[in-house]
């Protein structure tokens, strides 16, 4: 499935801060132009013949309007942004932009917000319009038409709108350009048939991140243990197990072994509780290790699961490495070692008619631990990558209803596995490029029959907005107290 590149989905703070932004001249431009390219074509695992001739083509045309005098590095994005490249990549992929290229006057929306649906909330109690009030309008712009245009349409977007509330100012600032007041239209609650304007002053670079401590959600953020990012709790009344995982672990710096470890530590403790029911929440869950979404669905069945991932990468000669920064988020010390490094990802690859193919197999047996009992599994825009593949594997067994939103990726093809940071020459923009393509087993794809994963039960804004007025997280609330 095609996608557009993601263009401006996180920001590195390097506090490399400057007031003016660099004008870079049209011949950097055109050089770091045809580096982009030349990363996204030798890099790209799925790429294919033609959409390699078109984005060519595409980002030729880039380079003609490129102005005479020059550009900025936000002005340098617009123009690749304007040539509607498609690309192949999930949302895996991403330029980064850091906050050397943002002015730090105050020209910022000024306080945090946070998403349900197209419902842009007030995130904090700290600004001069209630926490919850629902945003209607941002200087005569409809919300929902400010959430289209800077994450997309859509459940096939929900990734790009979960991860949208907390760069929210940023984008904001993308998009929109410099603002000095936010005249902003809002109501208190649904029912609500008066509408209140106010006008509030922008806020500068500094002030973002301290507005964003004020957040109140997510809630607990600091909450999460181990490697899996594990936070737990037990409701003795109605014999309800919560088990939260941000995270299915980190390659880089993790075991299989020492998770296997950890799930068996958690799941005697459901057992030695005598838990009746499993509330298994995944929500903003980005993912990790490939390996352990069956690893974890193994504490779940009475039967042998049988699992394929179908791996596939451009052979280890194709990579650029001159302006390779980091693989796997370890930094290269020199192009003599990002190469000998790149070779030892090819373990195990056979690589025949331009492509390098693995194929790795697992035969999952039931956990001596397993719980056996009643499970649900919560899911939103947030659950990607190996969280949205172990949604799958729960759905296509049947093991419990699915509750939330849709979740953030895609199913049918995963562009993750190693993850590439480039560096541009000249503007110094980064570029995340996952090496690998990631396909499952036919048999799966039969059984759950569609791309994104969807919840069996949504929970609606109608639902939801409640326990957000009242502080709470509705993933517990809602199930303990039925």
């Amino acid at each position: 499935m095609l996608k557009k590149l993601l263009l401006l989905c996180f920001f590195l703070f390097c506090f490399n801060q400057q007031q003016a932004q660099t004008v870079y001249s049209r011949k950097q431009l055109v050089e770091d132009l045809k580096t982009f390219k030349d990363l996204l074509v030798h890099t790209n695992p799925v790429l294919t013949k033609h959409e390699s001739d078109s984005l060519d083509q595409a980002l030729s045309k880039a380079v003609k309007s490129f102005p005479a005098d020059g550009a900025t590095a936000f002005e340098f994005v617009d123009y690749i942004k304007a040539s509607k490249i498609k690309t192949g990549y999930d949302d895996h992929a991403g330029v980064f932009l850091g906050e050397q290229v943002f002015p730090v006057s105050e020209v910022y929306f000024p306080f945090p917000v946070y998403m349900i649906d197209d419902q842009l909330l007030v995130n904090t109690e700290n600004a001069r319009i209630p926490f919850g009030s629902m945003i209607l309008s941002i200087n005569g712009i409809r919300t929902a038409d400010i959430v289209h245009k800077l994450a997309g349409y859509g459940d096939r977007n929900n990734f790009r709108r979960y991860k949208l509330s907390p760069v929210f100012p940023y984008v904001f600032f993308k998009e929109y350009g410099a603002q000095h007041t936010f005249t902003i239209i809002y109501k208190d609650r649904i029912n609500n048939l008066n509408e209140t304007t106010v006008a509030c002053a922008a806020t500068g670079l500094n002030a973002i991140k301290e507005a964003a401590g004020s957040a109140v959600f997510p809630l607990n953020r600091d909450h999460f243990q181990g490697p899996l990012k594990i936070h737990t709790q037990y409701f003795p009344d109605s014999k309800t197990y919560y088990l939260q995982l941000n995270s299915f672990g980190n390659a880089y710096q993790d075991t299989y072994e020492q998770t296997a470890l950890l799930l068996d530590s958690v799941f005697k403790d459901i057992r030695l509780k005598d838990a009746r029911d499993l509330i298994l929440d995944i929500r903003g869950n980005g993912g990790g290790m490939m390996s352990i979404p069956g690893l974890l669905f193994s504490y779940l069945t009475d039967s042998v699961i049988y699992e394929a991932h179908y791996q596939k990468m451009l052979p280890v000669k194709n990579i650029p490495l001159d302006q390779l920064k980091q693989i796997d988020q370890v930094s290269t010390s020199s192009k003599i070692d990002a190469k000998k490094r790149m070779y030892r990802l090819y373990d195990g690859f056979v690589t025949k008619s331009g492509v390098s193919e693995k194929t790795i197999r697992f035969r999952r047996m039931p956990s001596p631990y397993r719980f056996s009992g009643k499970a649900c599994l919560l899911v939103n825009g947030g659950t990607f990558s190996a969280a949205t593949y172990f949604a799958a594997l729960f759905k296509a067994y049947k093991r419990g209803p699915v509750i939330g939103s849709t979740a953030g990726g895609s199913i049918k093809g995963i562009t993750a596995g190693h993850t590439l940071l480039y560096e541009l020459p000249n503007t110094k923009i980064q570029v995340l490029l996952p090496a690998m393509y990631i396909t499952f087993d036919e048999s799966l794809y039969h059984k759950i029959n569609e791309d994104y994963i969807a919840p069996d039960t949504k929970i609606s804004f109608e639902l939801e907005y409640p326990y957000f007025l009242k502080k709470l997280d509705w993933g517990i609330n809602i199930k303990t107290t039925q």
